[in-house]
């Protein structure tokens, strides 16, 4: 048999798998009816094996393979529907109003159990509402998925070496500003090494407001006093490192 015959039959089953055992499988089975989302520990005729925690990656999974269904020309919007109450769920039960973010896993009926958020499950997030906005038109999927993007802008974002910090706490708010104070401190250390002062001025723009987005206006005033303590040195203040301060507090005001 030459390659491309293998690969045909492969392609052959593989559709038949998916055509007459995965889709209808996962039509009939994996929703919770009682508390909505999906139940996700079943044996192999579908039935719950007991285990009924609730885990954000795997629902948010649920909710972009179902979307996904859809938005292929399957199941005439009954996949649709099920990702809807997925969505449903997933928004009432797993983010947090408080502190902003998803939850990492939750009891059958959305009680939350792990509150700390981890980076990797909210890029499912995104998938997931992504996808599902696109098969639905429902606003909320690209509202939520954008949310979502924007918090591990804020509270996720290594500012100082690039990335994103994998785990958070759930009050992670708290230790995003702690880094965006030290941020701001280590970015003037490091400014004036940055030669000629439209560049420092440029990397000043860049950095300090989206660094120093979620302090509150007295811990502003406590940046500014240690960056401007930082601007001092034993011989005055230059006209270039005036300017410099006067744009650091512009920018924290």
């Amino acid at each position: 048999m030459s390659v491309l015959d293998r690969c045909e039959k492969f392609l052959e089953e593989v559709q038949n798998h998916l055509r007459d055992e995965l889709l209808p499988f996962w039509l009939t089975h994996g929703v919770d009816k009682e508390y909505g989302g999906y139940l996700t520990y079943l044996d192999r005729n579908g039935n719950p094996t007991g285990e009924t925690v609730k885990t954000h990656l795997c629902q948010t999974r649920c909710i972009y393979t179902y979307s996904s269904i859809h938005r292929a020309g399957i199941g005439q919007g009954e996949f649709l529907k099920i990702a809807k109450q997925g969505v449903d769920f997933v928004l009432n039960k797993f983010w947090d109003d408080e502190y902003a973010g998803w939850y990492w896993t939750a009891q059958q009926d959305g009680t939350p159990l792990n509150i700390s958020k981890l980076t990797y499950g909210h890029s499912f997030a995104i998938y997931a509402l992504s996808e599902y906005g696109m098969a639905s038109g429902d606003p909320r999927g690209v509202e939520w998925a954008v949310k979502t993007y924007e918090m591990l802008q804020t509270l996720a974002a290594d500012n100082c070496h690039g990335g994103y910090y994998e785990f958070l706490e759930r009050e992670s708010h708290g230790l995003a500003r702690e880094r965006s104070v030290a941020l701001a401190q280590e970015a003037y250390q490091w400014l004036l090494g940055v030669p000629g002062l439209d560049a420092r001025l440029a990397v000043l723009d860049e950095k300090i407001p989206h660094a120093l987005a979620h302090l509150s206006e007295l811990e502003r005033e406590e940046v500014i006093v240690n960056l401007l303590d930082l601007a001092r040195t034993d011989h005055g203040v230059t006209a270039a490192e005036q300017r410099v301060r006067d744009r650091v507090r512009a920018l924290l005001r």
